[in-house]
């Protein structure tokens, strides 16, 4: 098996420029994708011969979900010639290898083997391993489609008796459900895992952005415990794989959480063991299941497990988190005595049950079959069960939504037409950016709420703490949701650094290789200006359409400004916008400089135009003088950039970011 994995950026670029936009970020490797452009220039092979030793250069077939459909001597020619460029791997589809195709390449060619089948299922990669056996390849990568769990686990087994050990792999499960072989490439054996820059560079279903892959730990997956959340294909949904991982990467935790939709739970658990996890997170339809193979009293009589420990490839322990996370919710909430309305009878709703009971309240069930109700929920439990239309004509002190509806914001468990009669609500629902429809009425009626999200971080924080062994709080939890825009959560302070200064002073390259660092999302406020514009900076100067382009400016940088997790390098003159200053003045802003002379060659050396029509030294001299105060009362610190390389900028930066970020607001 391979150790830490090599990431792979790919694009789905159509012009030498959008091309090399991407190559002049640091990366292990670099796909370049030549079906994918509109055309094969001579600027495209000076790019690869630049950048060569970490390019993986493509030339996929319509045959093989590419976009090349010309005459195959042809795509053959052009790998080869990408090879004498300098590409240090050229992809062949194994195809064209079983169909003797001769392509010439250099002796340093080394060639990654790739085939690309619709097939899924056990025996697959095996049979496609074999085949390529019997070929030359450097590296054998196999892209296929997989439905779940299942997949996973003959896909990691089949990765593992692999016995070639001079030709390393690349297995990919196409499709959201195979998220594991992304994030965790090494559990299946890969050498290194394919990343778009964004979500608009994806090349394949499935794919993550580089952002999404940082997030969820791929750079040191090989390191790192699994923790797997295991159910139906609503886990991939989940935001759990992006609070977690980002909780255990603050608190220096050896964890990395995956979701693992399945279609039964013994195939679950199966691909758990696959990919080395000890702890599962179970949700719905494997609870009762998982109840059903434990030994705990509480999830005896709940019927319902939702953390489960696994020894020996078998459920060892499992706890139910949700009726302690209850119990905390409702002890605070329900009045002595006082009666919860409980909607809906499954797993959620015996937890409920469960902490009314504890906290000496009346139960009252409304389901839309109370004989399966009152079959399925424990009798000590459910107390009082009626039918679903009944449910406006029960008095009640708490309200607690325990169904899926709202989770859409379609429907709603409580008509709009009924009053509503709790003083408090608790909706189990939940939105991805949006409070449900239960919980903005209840809010705009003056009732006291409780969000789906405020039970999800409950429990949570008790099962974090269980399978870590480490103390978890809800607040950090609730927090991180927050940051992430989870459910409509107060936002937290955002997290973005912007860079002002001069042109020539280092903004773009720098910020480019801090934000790849990061794993942020990198802007280029002048590039979109001009392609929002349809004509670059220079021909606005020259049209005297200055105005034009500063209120352009103005709106880009302020939307900019609104990113989460982003590296902003601005345009050297959006300091003389007020409006952008105003926005400036509380951002964690760093000013690049370097002396003029500096400047003035670097300009020189572009292809800048002058935006003033003098010559460079006397621009830089002249704008820089008016612009000097701005950029020193708008930022934490100047960073001269005269005697540093990049990585230099980006380390001071970074340094200064993890040091003062918490004060940046002024």
């Amino acid at each position: 098996m391979a150790d830490d994995p090599t990431i792979c950026w790919t694009g789905n670029e159509s012009t030498a420029d959008e091309l090399a936009a991407r190559l002049r970020v640091p990366a292990d490797l670099h796909e370049v994708r030549l079906d994918l452009l509109a055309q094969i220039e001579s600027a495209v092979w000076e790019l690869i011969a630049a950048h060569g030793p970490r390019l993986v250069v493509a030339c996929r077939p319509s045959w093989e979900a590419g976009a090349f459909s010309g005459p195959e001597e042809e795509r053959l020619r052009l790998l080869a010639r990408a090879a004498e460029a300098g590409a240090a791997y050229v992809d062949v589809e194994l195809a064209a290898f079983e169909r003797g195709e001769s392509i010439a390449l250099p002796g340093h060619a080394r060639v990654v083997l790739s085939h690309h089948t619709r097939r899924r299922g056990p025996g697959v990669l095996a049979d496609v391993l074999q085949r390529a056996s019997h070929h030359r390849a450097d590296v054998v990568k196999v892209a296929l489609p997989v439905s779940g769990a299942e997949d996973l686990a003959a896909l990691a087994r089949e990765a593992r008796a692999w016995s070639r050990a001079d030709r390393p792999l690349v297995v990919i499960g196409l499709g959201a459900e195979g998220i594991a072989t992304r994030a965790r490439p090494t559990a299946f054996g890969s050498a290194w895992t394919y990343v778009a820059l964004d979500e608009n560079h994806k090349t394949a279903p499935g794919q993550l952005s580089i952002d999404h892959a940082l997030r969820l730990r791929v750079r040191d997956a090989a390191k790192l415990e699994p923790l797997v959340l295991v159910g139906g294909r609503q886990v991939l949904s989940s935001p759990g794989p992006d609070v977690y991982n980002g909780l255990f990467a603050a608190m220096a935790l050896p964890y990395q959480y995956l979701p693992l939709p399945a279609t039964t739970f013994d195939g679950a658990v199966e691909a758990a063991n696959e990919l080395g996890a000890k702890w599962l997170s179970v949700t719905m339809p494997f609870k009762r299941e998982a109840a059903a193979r434990a030994r705990d009293p509480l999830v005896s009589l709940l019927g319902a497990a939702n953390t489960v420990r696994l020894e020996g490839g078998a459920v060892a322990e499992a706890w139910n988190t949700d009726a302690p996370a209850a119990l905390d919710l409702l002890s605070g909430a329900l009045p002595p005595g006082g009666t919860v309305l409980v909607l809906g009878a499954g797993g959620s709703a015996a937890a409920v049950l469960w902490a009314v009971r504890e906290l000496g309240g009346k139960a009252v069930v409304a389901a839309r079959s109370p004989e399966r109700a009152r079959a399925s929920l424990p009798e000590s439990l459910r107390g009082e069960v009626i039918a679903w239309e009944e449910r406006y004509r029960s008095a009640h002190d708490v309200l607690v939504n325990c169904t899926p509806l709202g989770t859409l914001g379609l429907s709603h468990p409580w008509s709009p037409d009924k009053d509503l009669l709790a003083s408090i609500v608790l909706d189990l629902a939940v939105r991805r950016d949006q409070a449900t429809p239960l919980i903005v009425r209840a809010r705009t009626e003056g009732r006291t709420t409780i969000g789906g999200f405020t039970f999800w971080a409950a429990q949570g924080a008790l099962q974090m703490s269980l399978m870590t062994g480490v103390p978890f709080e809800r607040a950090a939890i609730d927090a991180e949701l927050g940051a992430l825009c989870w459910g409509n959560r107060r936002r937290h302070p955002k997290k973005s650094i912007v860079l002002v200064g001069m042109r020539g002073a280092g903004k773009t390259t720098a910020g480019r290789m801090l934000a790849a660092r990061l794993g942020w999302r990198f802007i280029d406020t002048d590039t979109e200006v001009e392609r929002r514009a349809g004509r670059s900076i220079g021909d606005l100067f020259a049209r005297d359409e200055v105005q034009l382009f500063r209120d352009l400016e103005a709106r880009v940088v302020a939307e900019a400004l609104r990113a989460d997790r982003a590296v902003v390098a601005t345009g050297g003159g959006c300091v003389e916008d007020e409006r952008t200053r105003a926005l400036l003045a509380n951002e964690f802003t760093i000013c690049l400089s370097a002396r003029a002379e500096v400047l003035a060659s670097r300009v020189a050396a572009s292809d800048r135009p002058s935006l003033t029509g003098a010559a460079p030294d006397a621009e830089v001299a002249n704008v820089l003088a008016e612009r000097r105060e701005w950029y020193q009362s708008l930022s934490r610190f100047t960073l001269p950039t005269g005697m540093l390389v990049p990585s230099e900028v980006c380390d001071v930066v970074e340094h200064a970011w993890r040091k003062l970020s918490h004060r940046h607001l002024r």
